[in-house]
């Protein structure tokens, strides 16, 4: 949650001066400020977790407003192979092994240390358990799993899972914003 939290001072510490303008990228945590100059959304792709893939290929591309956060945690970037396995930096507390539920997750919310949290956590659970865990949190925040691109985000948590290479596991529950 360390680049979450950085993120979120650094982003809090530029508005002071007063920037009203910009993105923050701290190794994958997205911190947008504000709108683009011309007040239209951002547009953040997310990377394909496949690593047969070019670095540039995104599973998405999502049209953010300001101050938006985007984490994603995922297998891909930080890995080696032993034995023909991918070994990464994410564990499973059940089996102390490199989580296997996913190849990605994203979170889309107004607060970066949240996303960090999120990302990583939903990472090491099965779709299932991680929805139960966003309906809990939902009794605070509104949540919506993506279902398509180019979504706004609004006062919401939005999940995004990456399975196998070319498989895109899709869950979508709407609540609605005040």
């Amino acid at each position: 949650i360390a680049k979450g939290y950085a993120i979120d001072k650094t982003s809090q510490h530029l508005k002071e001066p007063g920037v009203e303008h910009g993105f923050l990228n701290g190794g994958g945590n997205i911190r947008l400020l504000g709108n683009k100059p011309d007040d239209s959304n951002w547009v953040v792709g997310v990377q394909i977790p496949d690593l047969t893939q070019q670095a540039t290929d995104s599973i998405s591309s999502l049209s953010l407003p300001g101050n938006t956060s985007i984490v994603t945690s995922g297998d891909y970037q930080r890995f080696y192979v032993y034995d023909g396995t991918i070994m990464h930096h994410i564990i499973d507390p059940e089996t102390l092994q490199p989580a296997r539920y996913a190849r990605s997750v994203s979170i889309v919310c107004d607060d970066g240390t949240a996303s960090d949290i999120l990302s990583t956590a939903l990472f090491t659970m099965s779709q299932e358990d991680g929805q139960a865990l966003l309906d809990k949190i939902n009794k605070e925040k509104y949540l919506e799993w993506f279902s398509k691109l180019d979504r706004e985000v609004q006062e919401k948590i939005e999940a995004q899972w990456g399975k196998a290479p070319g498989e895109f596991m899709i869950y979508e529950d709407v609540f609605p914003v005040p």
